[in-house]
């Protein structure tokens, strides 16, 4: 089908009040929205034009389409207050930044890395001052649910009054260290949104608006009120709403979908899917009366494969032997053989993830890759706490990096209490001690500024800093990205959000990149959103694992029902016979998902035995 269709033309052309583009999988939305994005910037080059995004890959990949028809300089981010391409919470960032006066805080604040540490650092500060009763994961599940919906999780163990002062000490807690928690930039973002009627007219578009939590969808609902010029495209699909545990929202695209305030457009026509797997999947779905949605395919006769396996090894056996006999004699959809990079395995849970990879690649030699977030390594996370104490008087990292000095715990703890009983921060606080262990970071940071202008000197100094343990390679690596900028303070931010870049720190709604080599790819249903791959195989298909125990049903249906669309040429679905002690008897077709009970009809079932697979 040529591009655009009509309906992709009045999103491209669209000027105006905020549009709601409700768009199912392979509708070409994301292609719709750099094209659109691309309309607005050849307009007007200085428009403060955004594209809000949920994975590194898609950013990049928008990145590239608009350098393809524009100028680089259009993209370079310097010039403007927001970025080109980001996630939500890397735009509220950069309108924190931009307007944290407003909100009585310093620009040049940080944000917690939770996997760093950083987040349970300030939460046992807060536990301890308020002398809870209460663990640090529970307390961050109820200040992350409440600060995503407004409301505390069912049961959170604390009062009224308790739950307060938890949120207000922890408001404290952030504004001493001069740090936000990344929920905490949506919060501010909105308010700056709502306060002040000085902000540019916003031109953003908004890509799986069905992925945010209430409050992300307010932010978004507010950047298209908060100036007369501003215009706000919003695309999502609440058939594809998986991530209910991370408080989305999925009920937020249909509120816009019968708004006044909102023009809408729906993608009906799916390009991607061919027409027996897209009826099942539309199938799946049919009585759930989504606002998202496809059109019906004619039938072409085709029945999704679905195999019936007497047992696991048979269902493990029975993958790899496909993927094998498919690479030896098939052909992408460019008429090119087939590689081990376009098949994708999907699982219910990370344990059959590595079981399955496991068995394919002893039993076949089949390469394969797990999606898994990246971490930054100690000694990035050491030099990255060094840098953001010598560029901005970073008092949290400080904090860490006192615990590295020979302070003890409650040394420390003494420290932090009597620079904010005194109403200083915990870096000019500091700064006045006589404590010789101290006193040596200060003279080490004084050091480092000295030497700012000889590039040679200043990484000797760095290499030499009390504590810090570094590889050569990895301090040439980050020094190579500050030599010819040392003399300039920027220099060092710039290695700063470097590393944040490299490691994807503040990305906590994406996977990292997968690398381009050529491996199958094993995963879970969840992380199945985004991808798409020529075979994907939708594996342990049976009663007990789809629908899983203690999840909602709805939700476990969209993540079926994305796991289905992901595929460009065909899906295989497996599951195996199980014995059911309580009737004393063998579960075979019984075994399947009551999902795919439900599509029967859309399914081709065929029963594999060990002597089966054998034989393929």
């Amino acid at each position: 089908m040529s591009f655009p269709s009509q309906e992709q033309r009045t999103v491209i052309e669209h000027r105006g009040r905020p549009l709601v583009v409700v768009a199912g999988p392979g509708t070409g939305k994301t292609r719709t929205l750099v094209e659109r994005m691309i309309g607005l910037l050849m307009e007007d080059w200085n428009r403060e034009v955004s594209f809000v995004t949920f994975t590194r890959t898609s950013r990049r990949d928008t990145r590239r389409r608009i350098e393809c028809v524009l100028d680089v300089s259009v993209l370079e981010e310097t010039a403007f207050v927001f970025p080109r391409t980001s996630t939500l919470h890397t735009y509220a960032k950069r309108l924190v930044h931009r307007y944290a006066a407003r909100i009585g805080r310093s620009s040049d604040f940080s944000v917690l890395i939770e996997d760093k540490g950083e987040t349970a650092l300030v939460l046992d500060e807060l536990i301890s001052d308020l002398g809870l009763q209460l663990d640090t994961k529970s307390v961050r599940k109820g200040i992350r649910c409440f600060r995503s919906t407004n409301r505390w999780p069912v049961n959170f163990p604390a009062t009224s009054s308790e739950r307060i002062r938890i949120l207000q000490h922890f408001e404290s807690l952030l504004r001493f260290y001069n740090t936000f928690d990344i929920e905490g930039l949506v919060v501010s973002a909105r308010i700056i949104l709502q306060d002040f009627a000085d902000v540019p007219p916003l031109y953003l578009q908004v890509d799986e608006y069905q992925d945010l939590d209430p409050n992300d969808q307010q932010l978004v609902q507010l950047a298209a009120a908060s100036h007369p010029s501003s215009q706000v495209v919003v695309v999502g699909d609440d058939a594809q709403s998986i991530y209910g545990f991370r408080h989305a929202n999925y009920e937020g695209i249909r509120a816009l979908w019968d708004s006044p305030e909102w023009e809408h457009v729906s993608f009906l026509d799916c390009h991607r899917l061919l027409a027996h797997v897209q009826n099942a999947a539309r199938a799946l779905i049919a009585n759930e009366e989504y606002v998202g949605k496809l059109n019906p395919r004619p039938d072409d006769g085709r029945r999704i494969h679905t195999l019936q396996c007497t047992n696991i090894d048979v269902q493990m056996r029975a993958v790899g032997k496909i993927i094998m006999d498919l690479k030896s004699n098939g052909q992408n959809q460019e008429g090119q053989p087939l590689s081990y990079k376009d098949f994708i395995v999907l699982c219910p849970g990370a344990t059959f993830v590595k079981l399955i990879a496991t068995d394919l690649q002893n039993r076949f030699g089949i390469p394969t890759k797990q999606q898994k977030r990246e971490s930054i390594p100690d000694e990035y996370w050491s030099l990255l706490l060094v840098l953001r104490m010598l560029h901005s008087e970073d008092s949290l990292a400080l904090r860490q990096w006192l615990s590295l000095t020979g302070l003890r715990k409650r040394e420390v703890a003494n420290i932090r209490c009597e620079a904010m009983q005194k109403g200083e921060s915990l870096y000019s606080y500091c700064a006045k001690l006589a404590d010789q262990r101290i006193r040596g970071i200060y003279d080490a940071l004084s050091r480092l500024r000295d030497t700012k202008d000889d590039f040679v000197n200043f990484c000797r100094v760095l290499a030499e800093f009390p504590n810090l343990s570094i590889q050569e390679q990895v301090l040439s690596e980050m020094m190579q990205r500050i030599d010819g900028a040392t003399r300039e303070s920027v220099a060092i931010d710039f290695v700063i959000r470097s590393i944040y870049e490299k490691f994807g720190l503040l990305e906590t709604e994406s996977e990292s990149d997968m690398p381009e080599d050529d491996k199958v790819l094993v995963t879970t249903l969840h992380r199945a959103k985004g991808l798409e791959s020529e075979y994907v195989f939708v594996t342990w298909m049976n009663s007990k694992y789809m629908p899983m125990p203690n999840r909602d049903v709805h939700e476990e249906r969209r993540v079926l029902y994305v796991a289905l669309t992901r595929a460009r040429q065909d899906v295989i679905l497996t599951f195996y016979e199980m014995f059911d002690f309580n009737e004393h008897r063998r579960l075979r077709e019984e075994a399947m998902s009551p999902f795919l009970q439900e599509i029967r009809d859309h399914l081709d079932i065929k029963r594999m035995s060990k002597k089966d697979v054998c034989n393929m």
